[in-house]
């Protein structure tokens, strides 16, 4: 559960700095995975800010292990929503994970925006990684039908409103892809195509498994 590990590694270093700075609990405030004002904070008042980050890779056709993705890794990203827009940060940090110590100085910070549009195709080519991931495993007997359904539940059932279903009738439809880059509207057309195959292939395979 990351939201427990989060709330767990919270916890943890609000104790340290507690017991390092000798100061009351109620003096420590923990600020969410947010923008940060240093104009707004409080000077007698000790911040803790921590949020989930994923290591960065340039790797568009997927074809990375998760151990060439995790191993040297020294860019790590974070996602947020920026109204409709995505926003993308990527922290640079001093060297390369795993290292001897747990945490490292973040040494550079580079921030990306995404249309609407851009954020739907980044969405879907990270499902389609996603699928790839679950499914390419060499036989039905190594597949993990847990994380395949919650993908599956994720991507295909009707209720997910901003999902796949919502990003095509926002942009696909005869009267809306007019309006966008016609460059990014075929990126689009493929990734889903892309993803409708997968996510089949994964239904089949969760109704045998």
């Amino acid at each position: 559960d990351i939201k427990a590990n989060l709330m767990t590694v919270q916890a943890y270093l609000k104790n340290i700095v507690a017991k390092t700075y000798n100061t009351d609990s109620e003096k420590i405030e923990v600020i969410g995975n947010q923008a940060v004002d240093k104009d707004k904070l409080q000077k007698d008042t000790f911040y803790i800010q921590v949020a989930m980050v994923k290591p960065y890779v340039e790797d568009e056709d997927g074809s990375l292990s998760a151990f060439q993705t995790h191993f040297g890794a020294d860019k790590f990203l974070f996602e947020s929503a920026a109204g409709e827009c995505k926003k993308k940060t990527i922290f640079t940090v001093k060297h390369c994970f795993p290292y001897l110590t747990t945490r490292l100085e973040i040494t550079d910070v580079k921030e990306i925006i995404l249309t609407p549009l851009e954020s739907a195709i980044d969405l879907i080519l990270d499902r389609i990684k996603r699928f790839k991931a679950e499914l390419d495993v060499g036989s039905h007997h190594n597949v993990r039908i847990n994380q395949l359904q919650q993908l599956l539940q994720g991507s295909v059932v009707p209720m997910v409103h901003e999902g796949p279903l919502k990003i095509c009738d926002t942009f696909l439809s005869q009267e809306s892809r007019k309006n966008y880059p016609e460059d990014q509207i075929e990126l689009l057309e493929k990734s889903m195509r892309d993803f409708i195959k997968l996510a089949g292939f994964g239904v089949k395979l969760s109704k045998q498994v």
